[in-house]
């Protein structure tokens, strides 16, 4: 089967945010020196996505973009990063002339899988000690620490530190170069061993200030 188009990217990020209409764009390319191609997208949850325009013609040699928009949702993903529910198919054929419409053969298809990332995310992650989807976040959106504000940052690493499994998941954004600006963080340890410091020193008043207090959960400010 001829390749037809080269699509920007087979998995969509989506940005997720609960109750807001998030938005993610889709830029496709013509192979073709000498037809137009049509194009038409398809998805697996019509009830969740919008995509404008869901057709189109794309000159020789040329390129378009589409928009995949998630329509308000009312509460997180029941999976994410990687959605298991939504996919998107993009059909395409040679055509002389006409509109996409009038096609009743489509020759070359793209399969889009999805992606629900984002700040929102990453704090809900957080939140519930899920050190897996934080991971697996940071894996498919490289730049979601760095963007992240300081004050942003400086919360999350706060709520981090207050979790059950809080050694595992401060190392985990330690690692992946969270900004804190703090000269005094810690990093809890996941063995059984003494507190240490960012730097790996050992901090007596911080095993102290643990033992004597309980570990609660707060929501990021």
């Amino acid at each position: 089967m001829e390749k037809l188009i080269e699509v920007s990217d087979q998995v969509v990020p989506i940005d997720f945010v609960l109750g807001t209409k998030c938005r993610a764009t889709v830029r496709l390319r013509s192979l073709s020196a000498t037809a137009s191609i049509a194009f038409k997208v398809q998805t697996s949850s019509p009830h969740k996505f919008l995509v404008n325009p869901p057709t189109g013609l794309i000159p020789p040699l040329t390129q378009t973009t589409f928009q995949i928009i998630l329509k308000p949702q009312p509460q997180i993903p029941s999976s994410f990063p990687r959605s298991t529910d939504d996919r998107f198919l993009i059909r395409t054929a040679r055509v002389g002339s006409g509109h996409p419409g009038t096609i009743t053969s489509w020759t070359y298809d793209v399969k889009l899988k999805v992606v629900f990332v984002g700040p929102f995310l990453l704090r809900h992650a957080v939140n519930t000690g899920d050190c897996d989807a934080v991971r697996s976040m940071i894996k498919v959106q490289r730049m979601l620490l760095a963007d992240l504000s300081t004050r942003e940052a400086e919360s999350l690493y706060r709520v981090a530190n207050r979790l059950d499994n809080s050694g595992d998941m401060v190392s985990l954004l330690l690692r992946a170069r969270l900004k804190v600006e703090s000269a005094t963080r810690s990093v809890p340890q996941t063995g059984g061993s003494s507190p240490t410091s960012f730097y790996g020193q050992p901090r007596l008043s911080c095993c102290i200030h643990k033992l004597s207090v309980p570990i609660t959960r707060e929501p990021i400010t």
